[in-house]
């Protein structure tokens, strides 16, 4: 065997589909591969017929592209529709061809690929269309919250409006849960996957019951607290443990000293930490470690999240627990600036308070809970 017939053979077996030509363009190579997949032959590639598998759109600036690559000697690349002619299943390739040289310098020919990038193209184009569809629907959300901003009344209604109409379905979803885990012929594939749903329905459940009881305080009804007796520090790690899986690279240490247990309303108390973490992690410098103090402190619980940082202006600490105040009002933001203002809600049904300082280098949130006794099961605000 040749050494030309074993390049062929090795040509023929590589992914790309490969092509030579004269130094005018004229083809005179091909790889079978490419030849099938554009439905010619040499003779008519040679010929230009080539030019009718290009798609009408893109034929123009192909045939100019390449004109002008072959008038400047320079190399040529470009992202094109074929078909297989006579067809009008287009696909996507990357072209790309250089000059071939002789040791003198003189040019004598081109070497060129076609790569399938039909895949590529049509996975970019979903990112595309979900990024569009998600800036709509940002568009509205904030829509929504300059509704929200306009009429207080409006805002109380339509949070109990969510808190009522969330429910229904939200416990058909956790009914459909726990009766797909009681089939003992489910698959440990699906199992987890109901728990997983069962466990983000109930996340889902509390909020749901948050925003109503908020609503239902602002009208005056005043929400009610279930208190048990509840582990801070437990409550803590957990809650720390599942930040850092859910954000790989983040680091949380916790540091605590005496009594750490108390009657709490656990739920309540899950989403004012969760949220203080969450902020820690979406405004804290990357890589720095969350720091989280448990301290026994004058009949009851001091927690206080750190993390390096930006601090937080002087002007915007003093309202940070407003309504629709963000942490970094200069930026885009996920959330409608609701945070805040529901975990200081939360910690005054405690009968709590909660603060935020700054240095030149780190924020610091502090909660103060007070020991609430046994018999204490339930408030009101």
């Amino acid at each position: 065997m040749t050494s030309t017939s074993r390049l062929r053979r090795v040509i023929e077996q590589m992914p790309n589909l490969v092509w030579t030509s004269r130094p005018d363009g004229t083809v005179d190579f091909c790889s079978q591969q490419l030849l099938d997949a554009l439905g010619l032959n040499l003779e008519e590639m040679a010929s230009g017929k080539w030019e009718e598998t290009v798609h009408p759109d893109d034929r123009a600036s192909v045939v100019e592209a390449w004109s002008s690559a072959i008038r400047d000697g320079a190399p040529y690349e470009q992202e094109v529709r074929q078909c297989c002619l006579g067809s009008e299943n287009y696909r996507w390739y990357l072209i790309r061809a250089v000059p071939l040289e002789t040791p003198e310098g003189d040019r004598e020919g081109w070497v060129g690929s076609f790569t399938d990038i039909t895949a590529k193209r049509e996975q970019d184009a979903l990112r595309e269309s979900a990024r569009h569809e998600a800036e709509a629907r940002a568009r509205e959300l904030e829509q929504l919250a300059e509704m929200l901003r306009a009429n207080e009344r409006t805002r109380q209604l339509l949070l109990a409006i969510l808190g009522h109409d969330l429910r229904n379905p939200l416990t058909a979803v956790l009914s459909g849960a726990e009766l797909l885990m009681r089939d003992r012929g489910l698959g440990a594939d699906a199992r987890e996957t109901a728990e997983q749903i069962e466990a983000s329905a109930w996340r889902m459940k509390r909020l749901v019951e948050l925003m109503f009881s908020l609503a239902m305080s602002n009208d005056g009804a005043g929400p009610k607290l279930t208190r048990r007796e509840l582990d801070l520090g437990a409550l803590l790690l957990r809650l720390t443990r599942e930040i850092e899986q859910a954000h790989p690279g983040t680091t949380c240490v916790i540091r605590q000293s005496g009594r750490t247990s108390g009657y709490w309303d656990r739920d309540r108390l899950e989403q004012v930490f969760s949220n203080l973490l969450g902020n820690a992690v979406s405004h804290g410098a990357e890589l720095r470690p969350i720091i989280v103090t448990l301290s026994e402190e004058d009949g009851g619980v001091a927690v206080r999240v750190t993390n390096e940082g930006t601090p937080i202006p002087a002007d915007l600490r003093e309202s940070i627990f407003d309504p629709y105040r963000r942490l970094s009002e200069g930026r885009a933001s996920s959330g409608m600036g609701l945070g805040l203002s529901i975990a200081r809600h939360i910690v005054l049904l405690h009968g709590g308070t909660i603060s935020v300082s700054s240095t030149e280098t780190t924020n610091t949130f502090t909660v103060v809970l007070p020991f609430a006794e046994s018999g204490t099961a339930t408030s009101r605000a």
